[in-house]
């Protein structure tokens, strides 16, 4: 199960219940919220959810952008999160699902093992799972529930947004 886009005013009280239930999940936090809500932050990494960049500005328009500013983007949401729990996060997921060769050739650069495949979103009942994202490990780390080991070769570039 993942979450995107946080932290946020709710995140604390998902994280409770997942908690509470014993349920792993994986969130994509932006790091100007990590910032700004660093206490929650550390609360999901207290109770060993894992933590993924999501970007520091959450552009959605990375794969057009200057390879300057993806790297500084990617880079500054990689620092965010080890500024507030002290340790590199896992995985990025692109905004949007915006992703270009450019996008994925530097964050790919900032891993150390990459593991590129489609994992499946929290649902609801009325909408089946879909892929959403291509992620790539940032550190040596057991692979977290919520990923999957299909081949990049298999998944679209470009992700459909989910309202």
């Amino acid at each position: 199960m993942t979450f995107d886009d946080g932290p946020t005013a709710s995140t604390a009280a998902f994280l409770a219940v997942l908690v509470a239930k014993q349920v792993p999940a994986t969130f994509c936090m932006i790091g100007r919220q990590v910032l700004a809500q660093p206490e929650v932050v550390r609360q999901a990494a207290a109770a060993e959810m894992t933590l993924c960049n999501h970007t520091f500005d959450h552009n959605e328009h990375l794969s057009t952008a200057g390879a300057a500013t993806v790297n500084s983007d990617l880079q500054r949401g990689i620092d965010a999160q080890t500024k507030v729990v002290g340790k590199t996060p896992v995985l990025y997921r692109p905004p949007g699902g915006d992703l270009s060769q450019q996008v994925e050739q530097i964050a790919a650069a900032k891993a150390n093992k990459s593991s590129a495949g489609p994992s499946i979103p929290a649902t609801t009942a009325a909408r089946p799972p879909q892929p959403s994202w291509t992620g790539y490990w940032l550190e040596p780390s057991p692979e977290p529930s919520s990923c999957s080991t299909t081949a990049a070769a298999t998944a679209p570039r470009h992700w459909p947004r989910y309202q």
